[in-house]
């Protein structure tokens, strides 16, 4: 899937996702996904999820005062469906509901960094859960350690019982910017949140948690702004669960990396490999982008990344 959120079906940034099928080793297009409804500036696409037959589809600036929405499409055995359409039972007006997704089994997580709950733009995220005929809001979450400007919420991924929450813009000492990372857990009754991340080396307006995934015992978090190679050239932190705790097991930056780069911005893992996106990039041209390939099976071997760019 890929969502192309400033596409102009109606009017400028309505919104897209293009759906794409791995067929004899090669990706094949097959569906154009829009809303039912859509209008200008939904920026449908800005975040999308996939778990098996359910895709989920975020539009961050949706509805009439841009609280936002997530869209739930299905499919049928021949193509995909809008099936329904979530919003935040408590949403207001100037929101962000929808700018992150991520979809589990019979759960959904839906970040919005700008919710105001504790504080201006302090951030919540909100888990759905399928109940047999439709997804039902059944939690709202909100940091330990929230504050103004926090954006909590800007990415997040849940897998199974245990999810992760970034909070790029949250205050670390005295780092104003240098963000954080939430994990919670589910103990069979309710999330509980189990361990904030930090960088262990934070500075001003790094964006730690940009981006973030958690795997079993694995967490990958993004920091896309982290200055090692020049302005805003990233980094991202890899944190295995050792004997209860989260250990920094490896800080991935890239051979070729350069200001301007971003890399971190995204981030996934399949297997023993975590891939890594740089859309700031230069290598097939200017802001052309690229993305890392490490292999976390082998973290101490130096040169381990592979570089991918667009052929021309």
């Amino acid at each position: 899937m890929v969502g192309d959120p400033f596409t102009d079906n109606q009017g400028g940034n309505s919104g897209s996702v293009y759906v794409y099928e791995l067929k004899n080793y090669k990706w094949h297009f097959i569906q154009k996904l829009i809303p039912d409804e859509y209008y200008e500036y939904d920026n449908f696409g800005i975040s999308v999820g996939i778990d098996a037959d359910t895709i989920v589809v975020g539009a961050n600036r949706t509805e009439v005062y841009g609280d936002g929405a997530v869209y739930v499409f299905k499919f049928n055995g021949s193509e995909w469906q809008q099936v329904q359409k979530l919003y935040a039972q408590d949403g207001t007006g100037g929101e962000n509901f929808g700018v992150s997704v991520s979809i589990s089994d019979n759960r959904i997580l839906i970040g919005d960094d700008l919710d105001d709950d504790l504080g201006f733009n302090s951030g919540s995220a909100y888990i759905f859960e399928y109940n047999g005929n439709q997804w039902i809001q059944s939690k709202k979450l909100l940091p330990s350690k929230g504050e103004t400007r926090g954006k909590f919420g800007n990415s997040v991924h849940i897998s199974g019982n245990q999810l992760i929450i970034g909070s790029e813009n949250k205050t670390v000492s005295e780092y104003y910017g240098a963000g954080s990372a939430y994990i919670f857990e589910y103990n069979g009754s309710s999330w509980i949140e189990s361990k904030v991340l930090n960088a262990q080396d934070p500075h001003n307006n790094d964006n730690f948690g940009s981006s973030v995934k958690i795997i079993n015992d694995n967490v990958i978090i993004g920091s896309r702004l982290r200055d090692e190679f020049g302005v805003n050239s990233g980094a991202v932190y890899y944190y295995n669960l050792v004997d209860s705790e989260w250990k920094l097991m490896k800080k991935f930056l890239p051979g070729d990396g350069g200001g301007l780069d971003f890399f971190g911005n995204s981030v996934d893992v399949f297997g023993d490999k975590v891939i890594i996106g740089a859309y700031g990039n230069n290598d097939n041209g200017n802001d052309s982008g690229s993305a890392y390939i490490f292999d976390l099976s082998n973290i101490d071997k130096k040169n381990d990344e592979r570089n991918l760019i667009m052929s021309k």
